[in-house]
């Protein structure tokens, strides 16, 4: 337990109180909103790089589906029929 000072009247309280006991003004509250708040932003970013990273891959993806030309050869087999072979390079 540490003696901290009231934002609103100045004097020491505890750190572990919720309110000062001399003007009431609250003390904790103020702490766990601002850590919610903190949370939530980091929260928000997380989900913007999320969504960031996964329309990249989309894109990297279509590009790389669209420009790379995929090739049929049609080759004789053994038995001597002609078959079709799908090769990507």
């Amino acid at each position: 337990m540490a003696l901290i000072k009231c934002r609103e009247c100045g004097k020491e309280i505890s750190s572990e109180a919720t309110s000062c006991p001399n003007c009431g003004a609250p003390v904790k509250e103020d702490e766990i909103k601002k850590e919610i708040k903190a949370g939530i932003k980091i929260g928000k970013k997380i989900a913007i790089i999320f969504i960031i990273a996964l329309l990249l891959i989309i894109v990297v993806a279509f590009i790389f589906g669209y420009f790379i030309p995929s090739h049929t050869y049609v080759t004789k087999d053994s038995n001597g029929e002609y078959v079709e072979e799908f090769r990507l390079f």
